[in-house]
């Protein structure tokens, strides 16, 4: 057998089912001049053989890319984040090429500076904001394993396995802060405004079990009292606070949270509030005033004496009313009676 007809064989018994590189090194020929003599003869690779290529072709570009993923190990305040925003107003999604997910939420522009706030606690995890008002991460595996979670069948559902991780404020905070309100319904007399709190968190796209998981969840690892109210749209349910101490409890959780956002002060802080409904108020002789159960609670001698010592001090009401673990207002009305607050406005 000649050395031609000896290549050809070769080229010809082993092209369908052989790399050409091992096909070159058999016949002791080029892999250029390999494929040159399988044209030349008309023959194919088999489609078992290119199948199996591709795929460890595939599976070497998932092995390069997953060595350049640099690890990501998240602080709790940062994981909190991210679960409340995922409650929230976050999702996870994947692009066609994508291998793993990443996180995403978009924004109206009068909420950038909360937006700003989470980017730059979660800066280090590869989130940032773009000119389309919206907040996004890179594709990481974190994201992909939280998907696992938050979105087992396609749908945002409350995880019950990471139930126990969301404990932190900054949790309850983001939560309340994506998907919140504070809501003041009012009472009007000739002379008086009366304006009662109600804190609202809008889950109405959780089901009315999972409403009473988060709820059972929230009020046993904050000391709150959220009850689980109905709503025409969504799954129908949401949580709410309705009591005044109840929601200046909830806001004294998360004040540590809220007070870098002065942004977000219509929704976290009382005292602006009652300051514009003072400024909106129609009737110069109208007071405005926040309903309180505490008026009814009296004050003890110990409690009125911590009272004007500390008014004698100079502290300012609102710092007396944290001192005392009263509200503003309550304070406010006792020292009248004891006639220190005669010429004091609210």
């Amino acid at each position: 057998m000649s050395r031609i007809e000896y290549i050809s064989q070769v080229v010809k018994e082993h092209y369908a089912f052989l790399e050409n590189e091992r096909i070159a090194e058999k016949a002791g020929i080029s892999v250029h001049q390999v494929r040159r003599l399988a044209t030349k003869m008309g023959l194919r690779k088999n489609k078992e053989f290119l199948s199996k290529k591709r795929e460890k072709v595939k599976q070497a570009q998932r092995e390069y890319y997953r060595k350049r993923i640099k690890p990501l190990s998240p602080s709790i305040e940062q994981l909190s984040i991210i679960y409340g925003s995922l409650l929230g107003d976050g999702t996870l999604s994947r692009g066609p090429r994508s291998q793993h997910y990443a996180y995403k939420e978009h924004f109206s522009e009068k909420q950038r500076a909360y937006r700003e706030w989470k980017q730059e606690k979660l800066s280090t995890l590869g989130f940032h904001i773009t000119n389309s008002n919206h907040l996004y991460s890179y594709s990481h595996p974190l994201f992909s394993e939280l998907y696992a979670y938050f979105f087992p069948d396609g749908v945002k559902i409350i995880p019950p396995k990471l139930l126990a991780q969301m404990t932190h404020p900054l949790f309850l905070a983001t939560l309340y802060l994506d998907d919140g309100s504070l809501i003041l319904s009012k009472r009007k007399t000739p002379s008086m405004l009366v304006l009662h709190p109600t804190i609202v968190i809008y889950t109405q796209c959780f089901t009315h079990d999972e409403n009473e998981m988060l709820k059972s969840h929230i009020n046993n690892t904050f000391d709150t009292n959220f009850v689980v109210a109905s709503r025409p749209d969504g799954h129908g349910f949401i949580l709410k606070l309705n009591k005044e101490h109840e929601v200046q409890h909830f806001l004294r959780i998360i004040q540590p949270v809220t007070d870098d956002l002065p942004s977000m002060k219509y929704k976290t802080c009382l005292h602006e509030r009652l300051k514009l409904e003072q400024r909106n108020k129609t009737g110069s002789n109208v007071q405005v005033r926040l309903t309180s159960s505490e008026r009814k609670r009296n004050y003890s001698e110990e409690e009125i004496n911590c009272l004007l010592e500390l008014h004698q001090k100079g502290m300012t009401w609102s710092e007396i009313a944290t001192a005392l673990n009263r509200t503003y207002w309550s304070v406010i009305q006792k020292a009248r009676e004891i006639h220190l607050a005669q010429k004091e406005t609210p």
